[in-house]
């Protein structure tokens, strides 16, 4: 099932990313680690005295080389006498009682010497390896960046601060939108379900229709006309077919409005809007019908307790208002935040590039066409608004206000 909520995406991708920074510099913190308490001193001693013990273990392991070959020479020369051969004399001579005693008896210490040799050959190996080992980390430390490791921890600790804090911001507004959309998701599963079931019914009874096609007899036609209403309660699949195709386009269309409002529902609610930047030329008409300041004071009242509000007026509103002076303006909307353009110059640009935080938001009508290049147009922070029968609407912020037209 499809991901609704946006701000759940997010939170996910922030926990990676905040499991990824933090195994990050919990490797560096080994390093740093490791690095303080290295024992240059020990590691400097393995690889000087290490070579003269590998060369006494080279001398035993040449020494028992030699003796292997002396006691492999001995059993080979017993050998011949030890055999039983085809005098019976021989078989209980002393001769070969001799020779049998210096087989076993060199055979035996061949086995004790090779013992011997493996366990000097592996106490050889790992003392190499352990002057390698002393060898490598030298190297290591000596080229290690204590300063430059310290510097990444600093930003690797900053950057896992600022994921920790956009998670705990989140969380609470990821339950929220997920409220929001539970009762609607509900409906929305119950609809997929449905058009699931039809789609997958439909192709069930392209099938009977196509045996009953190919049906070479009367019995096999009442086979699958049985099975057909033994699983429609219809033996008829061309009338379960015209039900089916008369509710799947409705079916579909009831899943098509759950999805819209389902993503209209996660959009708003999962709005990030921390400041507001207000296109005040748009906010004085309804339609075509110059309405001046009126909805603007009253949508303004109402959004001043919640964020910062920024007003920007075209150049023109001066003629619309009959005002010559802004102080008129500001007098009007006392304790707002208002800038009114130079002579004939448009507010757009000016809107678009005081919103360009990624929480600043516009609220305007405006396409703003002319202006794709801006960061508010490009990630979709456009709020629309509604006046309508003197009232004005925010559907994203969720305020619908009757305003008055009569002046304070």
């Amino acid at each position: 099932m499809e991901q609704f909520n946006p701000l759940r995406t997010r939170l996910d991708e922030q926990e990676t990313e905040l499991a990824a920074l933090q195994a990050s510099a919990s490797e560096l913190s080994v390093e740093l680690a490791w690095h303080e308490h290295f024992d240059a001193g020990t590691a400097a001693a393995t690889v000087e005295e290490a070579p003269e013990a590998i060369a006494e273990l080279d001398r035993q392991i040449a020494e028992i080389g030699a003796a292997m070959d002396a006691q492999k020479t001995r059993v080979k020369l017993a050998l011949p006498i030890s055999a039983m051969g085809k005098n019976p004399l021989h078989w209980f001579s002393e001769a070969r009682s001799k020779a049998k005693a210096e087989v076993v008896g060199g055979s035996a210490e061949f086995l004790k010497l090779k013992v011997k040799k493996v366990t000097l050959a592996e106490e050889r190996e790992a003392l190499q390896q352990s002057v390698d080992d002393a060898r490598g980390s030298i190297e290591r430390h000596s080229a290690f960046d204590s300063s430059a490791v310290e510097a990444t921890m600093v930003q690797l600790q900053t950057a896992i601060e600022g994921h920790s804090t956009e998670i705990e911001r989140l969380r609470p507004r990821v339950e929220t939108v997920d409220a929001a959309l539970e009762p609607v998701l509900t409906e929305y599963k119950k609809a997929h379900r449905r058009v699931s079931e039809l789609e997958s019914d439909m192709e069930t009874v392209n099938r009977y229709q196509e045996r009953l096609a190919r049906a070479s007899d009367s019995k096999e036609r009442w086979e699958i006309h049985h099975e057909c209403e033994s699983r429609f309660g219809d033996g008829k699949p061309g009338k379960v077919a015209d039900k089916i195709r008369k509710e799947l386009p409705a079916r579909r269309s009831e899943r098509t409005k759950l999805e819209r409002r389902l993503r209209d529902i996660a959009r708003r609610a999962s709005l990030d809007v921390e400041s507001l930047v207000i296109d005040g030329s748009n906010l004085a008409y309804a339609g075509d019908e110059f309405i001046g300041l009126f909805a603007l004071r009253t949508l303004c009242a109402q959004l001043t307790p919640r964020y910062p509000v920024q007003v920007i007026f075209d150049a023109s509103i001066r003629a619309k208002l009959g005002h010559r002076e802004d102080a008129t303006i500001f007098e009007q909307l006392r304790g707002l935040d208002v800038h009114v353009m130079g002579s004939k110059e448009a507010a757009d640009e000016l809107i678009l590039d005081t919103a360009q935080a990624r929480t600043a938001y516009v609220i305007s009508n405006d396409r703003f066409a002319d202006f794709p290049d801006k960061s508010a147009v490009q990630e979709g922070r456009i709020i629309r608004h509604e006046i309508f029968h003197d009232h004005v609407i925010v559907r994203d912020l969720g305020i619908d206000v009757e305003y008055s037209r009569e002046k304070n």
